[in-house]
């Protein structure tokens, strides 16, 4: 449980016009979060079921969202607060969803997008505000709104009715609309080609993320001959060097060097360069070089 959603909790406890019962799935209060993860204050006054996978704290019965035990047409409100990501089909929890809601019946599902991997016990997806629009299909009214950048959101929130497709919202879930707005952007009030859009997010967009990598993509492959050249010749380079050094330990291993270095001993020996005689001496070798 999240402050951000926590806070959408309490005001959809707010809407007064909610049918009951309220059942909550992923009601389980994982360790350290007994009290805080607790949003049945919110409801009081309604009758409410907590639902999970596993019992402990929160949990009133034990149920897989992917297939329920609720009649048909018996829930007044589901509640998936941050759950859809643990669910490993989550097309079959929202058709179970719309499945078990009464007619008139609301929905609320709300999760994560740039979030880290947390278990619980198992996490495996991530909703843009388009995936949640498109879970929400079945549903004859929806709407869906986003917290954070737009084109990477924090959170996703999503609010389906069941009913007919001429049904009005049910009174007092104008004002929850009304609200969430005030917390959230709403995706249909998003143009994700708008060029205002980009130039309010620069940076960490997927578009232009994508146009930037493909620049950095372009820059690499005009680089690389150079860099394919400058190898070619380091190690053209290396293999001179190499090669000097193969024919320097050739020499001074050689017959002839060893004699050579021989005669300069002796004749520093006989003719020490700091000498008289030697100075002589360096003076006439300088003369017939």
């Amino acid at each position: 449980m999240r402050d951000n959603v926590k806070n959408l909790a309490k005001l959809i406890g707010e809407t007064a016009s909610l049918l009951e019962p309220v059942v909550e799935v992923g009601s389980f209060q994982v360790p350290g979060q007994e009290e805080y993860a607790d949003i049945r204050p919110f409801f009081q006054g309604k009758e409410y079921i907590g639902c999970d996978m596993r019992s402990g704290p929160g949990v009133d019965r034990i149920e897989n969202v992917e297939k329920m035990t609720f009649q048909d047409d018996s829930v007044g409100t589901l509640l998936m607060l941050d759950t859809l990501e643990h669910v490993a089909n989550c097309h079959d929890a929202m058709r179970e969803a719309f499945r078990v809601l009464k007619p008139g019946g609301f929905v609320a599902i709300v999760s994560v997008m740039d979030f880290p991997v947390h278990l619980h016990p198992s996490d495996y997806w991530r909703f843009t505000p388009q995936a949640f629009d498109l879970l929400l299909e079945p549903f004859h009214q929806r709407w869906v709104f986003f917290q954070g950048n737009p084109f990477c959101p924090h959170t996703v929130i999503g609010y389906g009715i069941k009913g007919t497709s001429n049904a009005k919202p049910p009174p007092g879930l104008s004002g929850l609309i009304k609200q969430t707005r005030a917390l959230a952007t709403s995706l249909a009030d998003v143009d994700y080609d708008a060029p205002d859009l980009f130039g309010a997010y620069p940076f960490h967009t997927a578009h232009d993320g994508y146009v930037r990598f493909s620049e950095i993509a372009e820059e690499l492959s005009l680089l690389k001959p150079k860099l394919e050249q400058t190898e070619s010749l380091l190690r053209e380079y290396q293999a001179a060097v190499n090669k000097q050094a193969t024919e320097l330990a050739a020499i001074e291993s050689s017959l002839g060097w060893r004699i050579v270095r021989r005669s300069r001993r002796i004749r520093e020996a006989i003719l020490p360069t700091a000498s008289a005689r030697g100075k002589v001496y360096q003076a006439i070798w300088r003369k017939l070089r």
